[in-house]
């Protein structure tokens, strides 16, 4: 990892008018847009969060064939976030005591705020919290068409 500011993607750099005057850069990927299913390895849990926020970064136009890695990362840390909290409740809350009456931590309080941590350095990546939001302004989006609707004058079919 590099150190200093994370380097801004050119889409946001041409929304804010690039501030800074420093080239852009021209040969960025532009990854297409997709609304594919969840994968198969995801519990339920998993499966639910993964429709609700596919379906919302893909209306965003947020939601690339490159992202899909770290949308399903964030759907398996929040699937243990899930169960670490269900254990919390079920061994007795955050504190537990020991043999002697001594006050500890319960294990799976600092699993679950590792999964919390972890989740929110996803959500900011997506630009899914109102600090990352309000950097960016969205202007409309023209979507290319496609060689079917260029020839065809077909709608097109999100990919699975």
């Amino acid at each position: 990892m590099s150190k200093g500011r994370k380097t801004k993607p050119t889409a946001i750099k041409r929304l804010e008018g690039n501030l800074g005057r420093r080239k852009i850069n021209e040969n960025e990927p532009a990854p297409e847009l997709i609304l594919p299913p969840a994968p198969a390895d995801l519990t339920d849990v998993g499966r639910a969060k993964w429709d609700e926020l596919a379906a919302l970064l893909f209306n965003q136009g947020v939601l690339t064939e490159m992202d899909l890695e770290m949308l399903t990362l964030f759907c398996q840390e929040f699937e243990n976030y899930t169960d670490a909290r269900k254990n919390i409740k079920s061994f007795g809350g955050p504190v537990l005591k020991t043999d002697k009456g001594n006050p500890i931590q319960n294990p799976y309080l600092s699993i679950a705020n590792q999964c919390k941590n972890n989740m929110l350095k996803i959500l900011l990546e997506f630009g899914m919290s109102p600090a990352s939001r309000s950097k960016v302004t969205t202007a409309q989006r023209v979507k290319p068409k496609s060689l079917a609707e260029k020839f065809f004058n077909a709608p097109v079919v999100a990919k699975k």
